[in-house]
């Protein structure tokens, strides 16, 4: 039992709150092997992979017990295509005509991308992968999750094309909305 205060919340964070270090160096290990994997997928995007990025409370190091998720956006390159966003802020991505990297990813309208469909490619690709227990659609419709069959975390992996800067030198990351824009 703790003697001071300090002692006490000492106690209270590294054996309540924060993530076992060993937890953590294992995590961060099986995130790069899922990288280093989806960066070795056949027959997929090309992947514009030095923009992918980790995010949300485990990259920030903000993370609480218990880990149970892990955030990583990997980006897919454009080429050829351009983006437009409308009156309401959802954005669309334009591919080219006569592409065959996009063909069988759009809406069955227009030449627009479907991310529904670019997510549906991503889930066949992770269930190729060993180590996982299954891959899903994640409920909001904007991330792939990828359950572990060894650890107790789940991936969430999403998809996004990093954009050209624009006429102010800003450059966005496009993601799925969950409707297939």
């Amino acid at each position: 039992m703790p003697k001071t205060v300090n002692a006490a919340f000492a106690s209270f964070m590294k054996n309540t709150v924060n993530l076992d270090p060993d937890k953590v160096k294992t995590a961060r290990a099986s995130r790069n092997f899922l990288q280093s994997k989806i960066k070795g997928f056949d027959n997929f995007f090309p992947l514009y992979g030095e923009k992918d990025i980790s995010f949300g409370s485990f990259a920030r190091r903000t993370k609480i017990r218990e880990l149970d998720d892990i955030d990583i956006i990997f980006t897919l390159k454009a080429t050829g295509c351009s983006w437009s966003e409308d009156i309401n802020g959802t954005v669309y991505i334009h591919t080219p005509e006569d592409s065959e990297e996009y063909r069988n990813y759009r809406h069955s309208d227009s030449l627009k991308l479907n991310s529904r469909k670019v997510l549906g490619k991503l889930l066949v690709s992770l269930k190729g992968i060993s180590h996982y227990g299954q891959a899903e659609m994640h409920r909001n419709l904007h991330a792939a999750t990828l359950k572990l069959i060894s650890y107790e975390w789940n991936f969430d992996v999403v998809p996004a094309f990093f954009t050209t800067e624009d006429y102010l030198g800003r450059s966005y990351y496009i993601i799925p909305n969950g409707t297939g824009d």
